[in-house]
């Protein structure tokens, strides 16, 4: 079997550094020594630990499209229809998605042409993705839809526990407080909050198309 290295990796989609590659071989159970080996053990790793600058390979170039192959990571996973309090509820679906490629840039995408088989509003960050063929991008969103998207798996066990731990805290909520004193779920990564949302958000605003694009 090929050996791992950052190149064999690239044409698979991960685009990882020397250091990650040790990193997923320190942390796997069982030893690594094939491709196919290192891939399985790095689903259930964070792809920011394991990545520098991308597939981009620090290219701020604005691009029309995201690449194939290409793994990215689930961060956060929304039901655009409902409010933020009723994100158990599926229908009726619009997800909106966060994903990361593993660098700093965060790409936003929408079930604009059909619904992405295999996510959901249960699927867990850190859960990985392998996009298979090139995503249009309009207006900074991916434009998903059927066929695009392959789910990998993986389960990175802090993000799993901190969502979890968030959606507890929203159920809580629910039961004890008047739904406008209600905080959005934790998300395990950092969120820059406009000053005007820090005293009041209404959660409503997520119903609205334009919430892909904040």
């Amino acid at each position: 079997s090929e050996m791992v290295t950052v190149d064999a990796l690239e044409k698979l989609g991960w685009f990882v550094t020397a250091e990650g590659i040790e990193l997923v071989k320190e942390q796997a159970e069982e030893p690594v020594e094939t491709i196919d080996q290192w891939v399985r053990a790095a689903q259930d790793v964070d792809l920011r630990d394991l990545v520098d600058k991308g597939f981009r390979k620090g290219d701020l170039t604005k691009l029309d499209a995201l690449p194939s192959p290409l793994v990215l990571q689930v961060l956060q996973i929304q039901n655009v229809t409902m409010p933020s309090i009723h994100q158990n509820v599926e229908t009726p679906r619009l997800l909106r998605f966060t994903f990361t490629d593993g660098s700093k840039k965060k790409w936003i995408g929408a079930e604009i042409l059909g619904r992405v088989d295999g996510l959901s509003i249960k699927t867990p960050p850190g859960t990985k993705v392998l996009v298979t063929q090139p995503i249009a991008i309009r207006e900074q969103l991916m434009v998903l839809g059927k066929g695009m998207i392959k789910v990998l798996g993986g389960e990175v066990l802090d993000l799993v526990q901190a969502w979890k731990a968030g959606k507890q805290f929203i159920q809580r909520s629910k039961n004890t407080a008047e739904t406008d004193d209600i905080p959005p779920p934790f998300i395990p990564f950092k969120v820059k909050v406009r000053q005007k949302e820090k005293k009041r958000c209404d959660w409503h605003e997520a119903t609205r198309f334009d919430a892909f694009f904040f």
